[in-house]
């Protein structure tokens, strides 16, 4: 195995690990705001309504 391929596979892996992390990051803050405006607006619908 040479460095050069060495390299490719060690760049190829970081750049997989930081994607996960970016969709994992991106999504968990996705589902909480979207979980937070359910019930957020939800109450305030609530609100308006009556």
């Amino acid at each position: 195995m040479s460095v050069y391929s060495f390299v490719l596979c060690t760049v190829f892996l970081a750049r997989c690990c930081v994607f996960a992390l970016l969709t994992l990051t991106l999504g968990r803050y996705w589902l909480a705001s979207k979980i937070s405006r359910l019930s957020l607006g939800g109450h305030q619908h609530l609100h308006q309504l009556s």
